[in-house]
């Protein structure tokens, strides 16, 4: 074998000097956020810096609580009151922090595998002034997200595998709209677990994506280690948080489509292999089905790393029930929300995009689904050449990968709307999917001669938005 599943995506990133470009500018926007947002200002991160500050005390490595550190919380609020996080948030002071009990024990997150990650960095600046310590780990929890725009372009470049510089391009194009989508940057320099699901998250879809490739391409030798690639990081994902299991679907959908695959076109024993893969999805999926149906109460001891109430099923079966009670404004603001969110809710400060920027940006996200419907279909008409399936059959696993996402924010909002769970920064596990399709669906609506214009105009219209996130977001709040 002359070489590698590893040395493959080494040989990618090094032939292409753009892409090497970009992530430099991903770590240095990282830097840059991490300095400009005020310490303590982004979702939760108190409490993530809590969490990461008991693994001192109990070292653990699957604990069921941890213990509740109340000079934490105090030093924390001092440091907060400092930076004058209240004044930008507007919030009552006493509302920031829930009263603690010094001798209580907090619920775990999940495996808490991110805080592993930061904990070294912890560890060798526990001596610093709190803020520098505070940006220190920001930095260190930046440089994942360098992770996860190169594993994007891993994705588009398994798509659009081609040497020519269309296919090129379109994978830049769709590794710069995360490298420079603001909100993903702005999470990914603070302290939040979010940080280590989304890059395990795109490198478990990297590893799918890849696997079914290799057995398009006929080289079952890299394809093992791509299907392990992909478990390790899923596994990795749920230990971070709970939107980590939608990696583990990103696998099971890969399952399936493998499955299907070597069902229909495979021989002798592959054959029996494919439709067991497929029966062996299938029963997951009834079996969910039942356990919504019939909402048993699951024991604590099985729920409790997830977080999830013991009734959570019968409150799922009854919310789902609900739901076509519902008007339809309620779900059209709910995905204004969303929408809101996901693009430009800088943490908690209330200076999100302008409602005529969201309404842009939701009729751009109309024309890419267009545009990726348009070349599905162009794809399906052309069925007969063997690469034409395999591009659609990976876009399809995308496609999958990103309504499996959304299904679970979904199944969350429903049993807790009034948290408003249906939050942009959740879908981040699908972000290489989202980048990789818009690109694909955009490109699909010009033609052939205009798509270097139209490329262009896509990464400019990302480059506007994250000026925007500078000057009139993070700069005016920090100076203010």
């Amino acid at each position: 074998m002359s070489y590698s599943w590893l040395s493959g995506i080494k040989r990618q990133l090094g032939q292409s000097k753009p892409i090497q470009v970009l992530l430099v500018l991903a770590m240095v926007r990282g830097i840059l956020y991490a300095f400009l947002s005020p310490p303590w200002l982004a979702p939760d991160e108190p409490t993530h810096y809590h969490y990461m500050a008991a693994l001192a005390v109990d070292p653990q490595f699957f604990p069921e609580s941890i213990p509740v550190l109340p000079e934490v919380y105090a030093s924390v609020w001092d440091n907060a009151s400092k930076y004058r996080i209240w004044d930008y948030n507007d919030w009552p002071i006493r509302g920031y922090f829930q009263e603690v009990e010094p001798n209580g024990r907090l619920l775990t997150r999940a495996g808490g595998l991110y805080y592993r990650y930061l904990f070294p960095v912890y560890g060798l600046t526990r001596s610093w002034p709190l803020e520098a310590q505070a940006f220190a780990l920001r930095v260190w929890s930046s440089a994942l997200m360098v992770v996860t725009v190169a594993a994007v372009y891993g994705i588009a470049r398994t798509i659009l595998n081609t040497d020519l510089q269309r296919d090129r391009a379109l994978a830049w194009s769709a590794a710069a709209l995360v490298a420079l989508h603001p909100m993903a940057m702005f999470i990914s320099a603070s302290l939040n677990d979010d940080n280590l699901v989304t890059p395990l998250a795109t490198l478990t879809l990297l590893g799918v994506l890849r696997a079914l490739h290799n057995d398009y391409q006929s080289t079952s030798a890299t394809t093992r280690w791509w299907w392990l690639l992909a478990s390790v990081c899923a596994i990795g994902s749920v230990l971070s948080k709970r939107t980590g299991y939608a990696a583990v679907g990103f696998v099971v959908i890969g399952m399936f489509f493998q499955g299907m695959r070597w069902a229909t076109e495979g021989r002798s024993w592959r054959r029996w292999i494919g439709w067991s893969l497929v029966l062996i999805v299938l029963g997951v999926i009834v079996g969910a089905g039942l356990l919504i149906g019939f909402h048993p109460v699951l024991p604590p001891a099985l729920t409790w790393r997830v977080q999830l109430p013991a009734d959570f099923l019968i409150t799922l079966s009854n919310a789902l029930s609900d739901v076509f009670n519902q008007p339809w404004q309620n779900w059209y603001s709910r995905l204004m929300f969303f929408t809101l969110s996901f693009w430009g809710w800088f943490g908690w400060m209330r200076a999100p995009l302008g409602l005529t920027a969201i309404s842009l940006l939701r009729w751009y996200s109309l024309l890419v689904a267009l545009g990726m419907v348009v070349q599905a279909v162009i794809w399906v008409r052309q069925w007969r050449d063997r690469e034409t399936q395999r591009r659609l059959i990976l876009s399809l696993v995308l496609m999958a990968s990103m309504a499996f996402t959304f299904s679970l924010l979904l199944a969350q909002h429903l049993v807790m709307p009034e948290f408003y769970i249906l939050t942009g920064r959740y879908f981040f596990p699908a972000l290489g999917a989202w980048g990789a399709l818009s690109v694909i669906g955009w490109s699909t609506l010009w033609p052939r001669r205009w798509i270097a214009f139209g490329l262009q105009a896509l990464v400019g219209l990302a480059v506007v938005l994250d000026v925007y996130a500078w000057l009139f977001v993070m700069i005016p709040f920090f100076y203010a």
